[in-house]
């Protein structure tokens, strides 16, 4: 067999692999097609084609690294195909990366002006981000109205019981205005720590597995080391 055939065998047994990959993906099957679109990417590993489904398949299973990765691939094998630029804005849009996404969309209407499907990715992603502030702006009247009624409250019932801890009537319009304050910056840390892990979500995953390998070395080390000394009052019914 000549290496020109070798290599067309490899690349139609990964067009094989990658069909049945598609049909995994479509059953719902991400993690089946993910290994099948690996199989077809070590026969084939200069086919974007072949990440972008990949990328697709993770980003399913919310392995949104992986997902990302694979569009990076995919668009630095062909940077004159659309498609690419389109998987990585819709893992970025998935993460929450707003912004990230609007450029990529963006770059990829530039390779092709043309791509329906980049069209209408950058079309609903102003709605998405219209949303989103709509969310934004709910959740810090929520909490606005929260911590003012609470103040509120505690001023009723301070005066209701005769507590008199809020005497005037300045005080009593400091302590709503703080917990106005407090509502607005609550709800602000709040919306940073969400975007704080969202922007996680795209950063590499931790070794787990080099991780606990490395534990558990030092694990058996120790046991091994250790001197063991049976109980006395142990019989042979006590073990198996």
């Amino acid at each position: 067999m000549t290496e020109g055939s070798s290599s067309t065998d490899r690349v139609s047994e990964a067009s094989s692999l990658k069909a049945k990959g598609n049909v995994f993906f479509r059953n719902g099957e991400y993690l089946e097609s993910v290994i099948e679109f690996t199989a077809a990417i070590e026969l084939d590993p200069t086919n974007p084609i072949m990440y972008s489904n990949r990328s697709s398949a993770f980003l399913k299973l919310r392995q949104y690294f992986y997902a990302l990765k694979d569009a990076e691939t995919a668009i630095s094998l062909n940077s004159k195909w659309s498609k690419g630029y389109y998987r990585k804005g819709q893992v970025e849009e998935a993460a929450e990366s707003y912004k990230r996404a609007r450029r990529s969309y963006e770059d990829g209407l530039r390779v092709n002006p043309h791509d329906v499907g980049l069209t209408k990715a950058l079309a609903n992603l102003d709605v998405v981000e219209a949303e989103m502030q709509r969310r934004k702006s709910f959740q810090k009247k929520k909490y606005i109205i929260l911590f003012t009624t609470m103040a509120s409250l505690i001023i009723a019932g301070d005066a209701h019981l005769g507590i008199r801890i809020v005497k005037d009537q300045l005080m009593r319009w400091i302590v709503v205005g703080f917990s106005f304050i407090f509502g607005i910056v609550f709800s602000r840390v709040r919306a940073n720590v969400h975007e704080s892990y969202m922007k996680r979500r795209l950063q590499p995953p931790k070794d787990l597995l080099k991780k606990l390998g490395s534990e558990a070395e030092s694990v058996i080390q120790a046991s091994s080391t250790a001197s063991y000394s049976p109980d006395e009052n142990t019989t042979s019914t006590d073990t198996k």
